[in-house]
C-alpha cells in the first residue's frame, strides 16, 4: 500500500507557480452563450466558442446536454462554425445559422434532426441571414437579411470602382420567412427602412418589430415600435418619441407590447433602461416601476400575461 502511495505522488506534476494572466490566456478562455431550453424542458442547446489559432479567430459550435447535466454531445463541427441554435416547436429539429458550401460567403439557415445526422441547407438567400425564429406551428422560419447589391453596384465592385462616402454603403434590412417543407421564401417587409429587431406573438398571428430609417447606429434614435399581422399586412406604428427602444414583445393575449428604453416617462433619454407598456392597438404608453434604481437588462411575459419576469443590473451583479 505504501509503495502505491509513493508511486501515485511521484506521478503528480508539481503545482505551477502563479502568474498574471496574459492576453493569450484571456483569448483562450472559452465563451458559452445563447442557451436554449427544449420545448419539453428536457434538453438544452448552447453555443461554445473557442480560440482557433490556426484560423486566427474564435470558432463556435453547437452543443446539446440533458437538463440534468448528463449526455453532453457536440452537434456541429463546421470549419467556420455555427450559431443561433433554435428548437422547432416539437423539439424534433434544430435550426441554426452557418457559412458552408464552396464559397462560404453568406450565412444561411440549416436544419438538423435532434436525433443526429447531416444538416441540410434550408435557404440560399442572396445575402447573409440573421435573427431566425420558428413560427409556433413549425411551418416557417422567420429571418432578417439585408437587401442585395444592385447590378450596377456589382459591376462597379468588379471594376474596382466601388469607392463610397462614409456610412453610405449600407443596405436596408428586411424581414422574410421561409417554408420548412420546401424552402419557399416570402418577403414580409418592403420599403426604404430597416428592421432592427422583431418578435412573433405566442400564437403566431402578430409580429412586433423595431423599424428605423437605416441600419446605421446614428439612426437608432429615430427607430420606433410597430406591429403587423404575421401575413405582413396591417402595419401599425405604436411609438413616436425619438429615443431608442428595444425588446418589443407582445403579451400572450396580443393586447399590449412590452419594451425597454433608456428614458423616463416623458422619453427624456440618458436614464437607466426601464420597462414600458403600450397598447398593441395604439395609445398612451405606461412606465412600469418608475422609482426602481436599477437598469433593466431583459424582460419577458409570464405564460398567463399577469406578470413580467426581468433581469436587472443591481451594481456588481445581474439578478432576476
Amino acid at each position: 500500500m505504501g509503495i502505491l502511495v509513493v508511486l501515485f505522488w511521484a506521478g503528480v506534476p508539481p503545482a505551477q507557480a502563479k502568474r498574471p494572466m496574459t492576453i493569450i490566456d484571456l483569448l483562450n478562455v472559452p465563451s458559452l452563450r445563447d442557451p436554449r431550453l427544449s420545448p419539453d424542458g428536457k434538453q438544452l442547446l448552447y453555443v461554445l466558442a473557442e480560440a482557433d489559432w490556426d484560423a486566427n479567430k474564435r470558432i463556435s459550435h453547437i452543443w446539446r446536454i440533458e437538463s440534468d447535466g448528463t449526455d453532453l454531445v457536440q452537434l456541429t463541427n463546421g470549419s467556420d462554425g455555427e450559431s443561433a441554435p433554435r428548437w422547432s416547436p416539437d423539439g424534433e429539429s434544430i435550426a441554426f445559422v452557418a457559412k458552408r458550401g464552396e464559397k462560404k460567403k453568406r450565412r444561411q439557415i440549416y436544419l438538423l434532426s435532434n436525433r443526429g445526422g447531416e444538416a441540410r441547407a434550408l435557404t440560399k438567400h442572396d445575402t447573409s441571414v440573421s435573427g431566425i425564429s420558428w413560427s409556433p406551428d413549425g411551418a416557417f422560419i422567420y429571418f432578417v437579411a439585408p437587401d442585395p447589391k444592385t447590378e450596377e453596384e456589382k459591376e462597379r465592385e468588379e471594376a474596382k470602382d466601388d469607392v463610397f462616402a462614409f456610412d453610405e454603403n449600407y443596405k436596408q434590412r428586411h424581414l422574410w420567412k421561409v417554408a420548412v417543407v420546401d424552402g419557399t421564401k416570402t418577403r414580409m417587409t418592403v420599403g426604404d427602412y430597416s428592421i432592427r429587431g422583431y418578435e412573433l406573438s405566442r400564437d403566431g398571428t402578430t409580429i412586433a418589430f423595431h423599424r428605423a430609417p437605416t441600419p446605421l447606429f446614428d439612426d437608432s434614435d429615430d427607430g420606433e415600435i410597430w406591429v403587423m399581422n404575421a401575413s405582413g399586412d396591417g402595419a401599425l406604428r405604436l411609438t413616436n418619441n425619438g429615443v431608442v427602444e428595444r425588446g418589443a414583445q407582445l403579451s400572450p393575449d396580443n393586447t399590449q407590447v412590452l419594451f425597454l428604453s433608456d428614458s423616463n416617462e416623458a422619453f427624456d433619454t440618458y436614464y437607466n433602461d426601464k420597462l414600458f407598456l403600450i397598447p398593441a392597438g395604439g395609445g398612451r404608453h405606461q412606465l412600469l416601476l418608475p422609482d426602481m434604481p436599477y437598469e433593466v437588462k431583459q424582460a419577458s411575459w409570464s405564460a398567463d400575461g399577469k406578470s413580467i419576469y426581468f433581469t436587472a443590473n443591481t451594481g456588481v451583479r445581474v439578478e432576476l
